[in-house]
């Protein structure tokens, strides 16, 4: 098996790994740059390698590949499950689950970028998950519900994807009282995920997706930037669209100025690098039809290559 010395890397092209690929809990594959859900088999694509790992606990534990969640250094994978969480070590294989608020099933939704803070969602509840320390601390939303959450790049805000529209909630020096904050965004603009924030933390994504056609599975794209660097939040100049898309998914930042995307096709999906003007710059990898879903190391992207296959 060669062993990349030059960085993170991704295949040029995903596949569906053989059925009797080695579960990473009995075989790490040492950091991540990926995982892939090849129709309810879940496998780990290793950063530093060829290496290619199963994970079982994923298809035991969760419905969808975004319920399981990289940490943004490809260490570790968060796996949802009822009440807890499971945090595998890819570098070690160690397993530990985690109690998180009691009462219903729970829901991996950021890690914070220096991977010591797991945010969880609990039936609409927020709290945060300490590691390796296993300490909760719940996150008061004036009521409000959440679905996703973005960390700031230093770790002392959050981005809520809130009822109606996009929050933002900032911590005291702290960390222990937080302030929900209103963004200036439409009601039915969406947070674009847990990679929503910029590396420079200047800009913070957000989505809204329209129906190409009323007989159309293809969707269009929006995604909008909020300048959060100042004392009050704006909307930025920065625009872009994507069209004939049946899903679009934020994998994280090439550059404070550059974003990847998932984007799903009809004819698999392409992990495209563009601008904040909507322009391609870079296609990193594609994935063909015969995988459902990708996911990436967000913390990974600025230095992520590409491999031959």
């Amino acid at each position: 098996m060669m062993d990349l010395v030059s960085g993170p890397s991704v295949p040029e092209r995903f596949f569906v790994p053989p059925r009797r690929t080695p579960p990473a809990r009995d075989e790490p594959p040492g950091r991540a740059a990926a995982i892939v859900d090849a129709m309810d088999r879940y496998y780990v694509v290793a950063a530093d390698s060829e290496r290619v790992r199963a994970l079982p606990e994923v298809a035991e534990r969760c419905g969808f590949l975004e319920e399981a969640l990289l940490s943004p250094d490809g260490r570790r994978l968060a796996i949802s499950g009822a009440e807890d969480v499971l945090v595998l070590d890819l570098t070690t294989g160690f397993q530990q689950t985690y109690a998180v608020l009691p009462g219903g099933d729970v829901t991996t939704l950021a890690w914070s970028p220096d991977s010591r803070l797991l945010a969880c969602g609990v039936d609409g509840d927020l709290a945060l998950l300490e590691l390796p320390s296993g300490r909760v601390r719940e996150v008061d939303l004036d009521g409000e519900e959440c679905a996703a959450v973005a960390f700031s790049p230093d770790s002392t805000r959050l981005a809520v994807d809130l009822d109606e529209g996009v929050g933002l909630v900032v911590f005291d020096s702290d960390g222990e009282g937080a302030e929900l904050v209103a963004l200036p965004t439409d009601p039915d603009e969406e947070l674009s995920g847990s990679a929503a924030w910029s590396l420079d933390g200047r800009l913070l994504a957000v989505e809204l997706a329209t129906q190409v056609a009323e007989d159309s599975e293809l969707e269009s794209y929006t995604v909008t930037f909020l300048d959060v660097s100042g004392d009050e939040p704006v909307r930025s100049p920065h625009r872009l669209r994507i069209d004939g898309v049946e899903y679009l998914d934020l994998a994280g930042w090439r550059s404070p100025d550059k974003v990847v995307f998932l984007e799903h096709r009809p004819d698999g999906i392409a992990v495209v690098v563009r601008d904040l003007a909507g322009v391609e710059r870079e296609v990193l990898a594609v994935v063909g039809d015969d995988l459902f879903d990708v996911q990436l190391a967000p913390g990974l992207l600025p230095q992520l290559r590409t491999r031959p296959v």
